[in-house]
């Protein structure tokens, strides 16, 4: 690893700066597819919000086959059913088929000051790892990738785990997606900056997205890995980025599509199933139950356009103001 320092120096002086996913940053100087079910979301559970459908809401849950976000998203899967308590007939795709949350072997830490770790069930091929470490200078403004792929133990295997951030949760799943499908985005490798959900120099303004961002990437199509989605078009395996651009605030965050609502005007406004990593819950969330905590959970959400045509995101899908207006929905190539 020594031989390659001086290309992970050069690479972390190109990061213009990051936002810190789905939490206050710390300033570093101090196709169609059929419903596949039904599901009433109650407010046992809720985050910000109690999340209603009456009488319930049906679900769009598989991805197209043979697609980037179909990869992506069962690699999500795969990680909450070994950290959670998993109802081998329930719905994977709902959290009411998830208790137990494991917070022994998840949490939220944030790869731009601390390494980072996911982690998915041995196999006969090997274990497949995903690490990042902060980046040395300027220190806080985000990470790089020093694993991704499989590794091979003479010793026990390392446990299920995933201790990072959102944005590096979804960086790790391309990891994983890349074993059964190719994507054509490429930052998820070794000595790549770990993109962050979308702001720019903590240190200064968050008007501008960071560029080494899944906001800027999906917004701009730069690198040709993403392409943008309408609200309409929404589909399990896609993202949903938000980023604070306007107020001067270090916050974003980015999840993972896995179900969304149909029936209505799917134009207008749909609940979502996401799959993520973060210390806000969403509405009938696995990390809300007894004795849970941050780290990877399930929740629902709910997407809006408003009068003017704005995309918003609500954190619980009866919140009764957007938390996000700065929000795009993407999907990898």
């Amino acid at each position: 690893m020594n031989s390659s320092y001086p290309l992970l120096f050069l690479i972390l002086l190109l990061v213009t700066g990051a936002c810190i996913a789905g939490c206050t940053y710390p300033s570093p100087a101090s196709p169609v597819i059929p419903p596949a079910d039904t599901y009433n979301i109650t407010t046992a559970n809720q985050g910000s919000g109690a999340a209603i459908c009456t009488p319930a809401c049906t679900w769009i849950s598989e991805p197209p086959a043979n697609s980037s976000g179909g990869a992506l998203l069962a690699g999500a899967k795969v990680l909450m059913k070994n950290l959670y308590s998993y109802t081998p007939d329930g719905p994977d795709y709902l959290p009411s088929s998830y208790s137990g949350e494991d917070l022994n072997r998840t949490s939220y830490v944030l790869h731009a000051w601390e390494n980072t770790t996911v982690v998915w069930p041995a196999s006969s091929q090997g274990q497949l790892v995903w690490t990042s470490i902060p980046a040395d200078a300027p220190t806080g403004w985000s990470g790089i990738t020093l694993s991704a792929g499989l590794v091979r133990s003479e010793g026990s295997p390392e446990p299920v785990t995933v201790t990072t951030d959102c944005s590096g949760f979804i960086t790790s799943l391309f990891t994983y997606a890349n074993t059964v499908h190719t994507t054509r985005f490429t930052g998820w490798k070794v000595s790549t900056p770990v993109p962050e959900a979308g702001c720019a120099d903590p240190n200064g303004s968050c008007s501008t997205p960071n560029p080494v961002s899944y906001y800027h990437l999906i917004t701009t199509g730069d690198g040709g890995a993403f392409t943008r989605v309408a609200l309409a078009d929404l589909r399990p395996g896609d993202l949903i980025v938000y980023t604070y651009t306007q107020d001067n605030q270090y916050k974003g965050h980015v999840m993972l599509v896995a179900a969304v609502s149909s029936g209505g005007d799917t134009a207008v406004s749909r609940n979502v199933v996401v799959i993520d990593v973060t210390k806000l819950p969403h509405a009938s969330d696995t990390r809300s139950l007894a004795g849970g905590g941050p780290g990877i959970g399930m929740g629902v959400a709910k997407l809006a356009r408003s009068a003017d045509g704005t995309l918003q995101y609500f954190r619980g899908s009866t919140d009764p103001a957007p938390y996000a207006k700065s929000v795009v929905i993407g999907r990898a190539l």
